[in-house]
């Protein structure tokens, strides 16, 4: 199982369901540690990214100057890794949190989806998500046949 940090909208009143609603799976992130730079693009940590594709080329610069340094960036490119993979979801709920959104709790759950609806479980009976029209089945007989049809938006 896995905890997903809830967080919400300023704007958002706090009982209240929200697109604006966001899940971050707080765990370690396999893909973080396997391509550490693309993973600070694709969750949009625009400066970490930068930062990172700059250190790496500065590393890179120095281990050319001299032979000795060759293992430095292999060492840096394994330590970034680890960081990226371990705190990368807290560099996450950082960058939502000053974006404008408040933590407003965690959940322990094994997907995203669950985590949705364990915390959707959680809210005030007030609160709904959105559901589809029911469809009911009513009974109509014609000459001895029975047939069933169904109403509703469906």
């Amino acid at each position: 199982m896995s905890s997903f940090v809830v967080l919400r909208h300023d704007e958002e009143p706090a009982a209240k369901w929200s697109e604006k609603t966001v899940f971050v799976r707080d765990a370690f992130s396999v893909f973080a540690l396997a391509l550490p730079v693309v993973w600070l693009f694709w969750n949009r940590l625009w400066i970490l990214g930068i930062g990172a594709l700059l250190a790496f080329v500065l590393v890179s610069t120095i281990a050319v100057q001299s032979p000795v340094y060759a293992w430095i960036p292999m060492g840096f490119s394994i330590l970034f890794s680890l960081l990226v993979a371990l705190e990368g979801p807290a560099w996450r709920i950082a960058a939502f949190q000053k974006s404008g959104y408040q933590y407003s709790g965690v959940v322990e759950a094994e997907s995203l989806e669950n985590a949705q609806l364990a915390w959707l479980a959680r809210q005030p009976e007030s609160v709904s998500a959105p559901t589809e029209t029911p469809v009911s089945f009513e009974r109509i007989q014609y000459d001895d046949d029975l047939i069933f049809s169904t109403s509703g938006n469906g």
